[in-house]
């Protein structure tokens, strides 16, 4: 049987949640425009770094991409990790709309943003002006960084570059995972991400 998720309504308790488990990790990525080529390779290298000190529980944190195994994007991967961790993982989805995958445990919903150009886009996450938006806003604010075990990068566009590229900004630990993408652009075999993390950071050093 399928438990519902659990709804949280604000920050503290957001933080009361993370709180009840020893490794918390925000896990970035690769949406539904690139995907992963290769999944089942990025989940067991995400595996390889989250059980590399113990097997404590885990609360993985990403914002509620919808799995899907023929179209296989970072929730694909959030999903299997739930499955892979046998008991010992649970997932918030820090997302802005109602609906939500079965593999979800918490839920946190922040009201949806909107850009302020003629477009009047809904916004997912990143940075504009230097400051988060989105999901962004909520699972890499003040507090929401000293509960942080470690962020996990796993490729990504251009979102995922912005908020990796906050996260080392802040002083965060992370660790990169080079994952090859599915959709490629412009002649890009990892993706934007992976673009601008080896100009900006050396891969052997990627954690920190």
């Amino acid at each position: 049987m399928t438990l519902s998720p659990i709804y949280i309504d604000d920050q503290q308790q957001l933080l009361h949640a993370l709180s009840r488990f020893p490794k918390r990790y925000l896990l970035i990525g690769s949406g539904a425009g690139l995907q992963y080529a290769d999944p089942e390779q990025a989940i067991r290298d995400v595996i390889t770094y989250i059980q590399a000190d113990d097997d404590r529980d885990v609360l993985i944190i990403f914002g509620g991409d919808t799995a899907d195994q023929n179209n296989p994007d970072l929730g694909y991967l959030v999903q299997q990790l739930k499955i892979k961790l046998r008991g010992r993982g649970r997932v918030l989805s820090v997302q802005s709309w109602p609906e939500h995958c079965s593999f979800v445990d918490y839920i946190y919903q922040y009201p949806r943003e909107w850009s302020d150009d003629r477009m009047s886009r809904e916004l997912w996450g990143g940075v504009i002006d230097h400051s988060p938006v989105a999901a962004t806003r909520y699972y890499l604010s003040q507090e929401m960084q000293a509960a942080l075990s470690a962020v996990i990068c796993i490729g990504g566009g251009q979102i995922a570059q912005q908020e990796l590229s906050y996260a080392l900004k802040c002083g965060l630990k992370h660790h990169y995972i080079r994952a090859e993408a599915r959709h490629k652009r412009d002649s890009s075999l990892y993706g934007p991400t992976d673009d601008w993390y080896v100009k900006h950071q050396p891969i052997s050093s990627n954690e920190r």
